[in-house]
């Protein structure tokens, strides 16, 4: 079935996961360094996760001020679902905090409780890191860019600092310290990217592993699509080495997803940033990518065009553009969607369902 003026195919759950699977077999055969557990990637990230966890619950702060439940927990059928509950026009200090709050929260819990993955928006703003805080003109440099619209927050995971566009959507995974087995930091991490990567193919979007020369907060656990960055990962443990736990603790692994948004201007601004604070910019804007873009669904306003819809401009030789890709039969398009979809909307059910699965 092909939706009228949208033309992506509708498939069910059960297709997707099949295509989902040929697409992990080709990129292991072609590019082994895609799967750096080397335990299967994508088609066997839940038993993985299986071995050391109980079942995950979702925390969907996309949906906050709408009286409407989250994913369920995966794998126990009939729990009670997780509620939102921080709204989703907080600050953005509030809303990044808001990893931070929830992580003590499943550390000090008095009694075995299950991982969260949290679904996130935030305001345009650039988020730095505590060692880029200590740069020499950093306040000067901040209050600057808060200025020009772009106010600076520190987070607590690693990396350097990064663009939350309007339309970018962020994933966080916060994980129960525990004595005995305990994933190490490459696994955490293809627990945090894995549902990504299965709802982007979802969405006719194949991504991979990777290091993009010239990326802001560049890393080996980027997820890099057409050989330019659509996602950027970093990653925090509280309370001691892997296994051996001291006190409390948490371990936060967070990433941001390029939806939709102008890329241009969020790289020119970190670049600006980081100069005025006396350390090193030089980030290539054509190093990273939309999610959109990739889709072919990007509209010329996000780039400060006429808004016009970029899908007809699609190359049709790629076998991937002509048949659209497969999105999920759970995505309940609207008639507006079908003229111009939402490609926000699209990413955010493509990775509920992968959740809830």
């Amino acid at each position: 079935e092909v939706h009228p003026g949208f033309g992506r195919s509708i498939q069910s759950p059960r297709r997707a996961r099949q295509r989902r699977h040929m697409m992990v077999h080709a990129t292991q055969d072609d590019n082994p360094s895609d799967h750096m557990d080397h335990r299967g990637g994508m088609a066997s990230w839940r038993k993985e996760f299986e071995r050391y966890y109980r079942p995950w619950t979702v925390v969907d702060d996309t949906r906050s001020g709408v009286d409407d439940p989250t994913v369920r927990t995966a794998g126990a059928p009939g729990r009670r679902r997780a509620r939102a509950s921080e709204p989703a026009d907080a600050s953005p200090a509030a809303l990044i905090q808001r990893d931070i709050d929830l992580a003590w929260t499943v550390a000090r819990s008095p009694s075995p409780t299950s991982p969260l993955f949290r679904l996130w928006v935030n305001r345009p703003c650039l988020v730095t890191t505590r060692r880029e805080a200590h740069l020499p003109d950093f306040q000067a440099a901040a209050r600057a860019a808060a200025a020009r619209g772009w106010p600076v927050f520190v987070r607590d995971s690693g990396g350097t600092t990064i663009p939350h566009v309007e339309r970018s959507l962020h994933l966080s995974l916060i994980l129960p310290r525990q004595e005995g087995a305990e994933p190490g930091t490459d696994q955490v991490y293809t627990f945090l990217c894995e549902p990504v990567r299965e709802a982007l193919v979802d969405l006719g979007v194949e991504a991979h592993y990777g290091i993009v020369a010239n990326s802001f907060c560049d890393g080996r656990f980027n997820l890099v699509a057409q050989g330019r960055k659509v996602a950027g990962t970093s990653q925090r443990w509280k309370g001691g080495i892997p296994g051996h736990p001291v006190g409390e603790g948490f371990i936060l692994a967070h990433m941001t997803l390029f939806v939709e948004g102008d890329l241009v201007e969020a790289t020119e601004e970190v670049n600006r940033f980081l100069l005025e604070a006396g350390g090193e910019g030089g980030f290539d804007p054509g190093a990273v990518v939309t999610v959109a873009e990739l889709m072919g669904t990007t509209t010329d306003a996000a780039s400060g065009g006429s808004g016009a819809s970029t899908a007809s401009r699609i190359p049709q030789s790629d076998p991937a553009a002509s048949n659209g890709g497969p999105v999920p039969s759970k995505l309940d398009l609207g008639p507006g969607d079908a003229a111009s979809p939402d490609t926000m909307r699209l990413v955010q059910q493509a990775l509920r369902d992968v959740l809830s699965e």
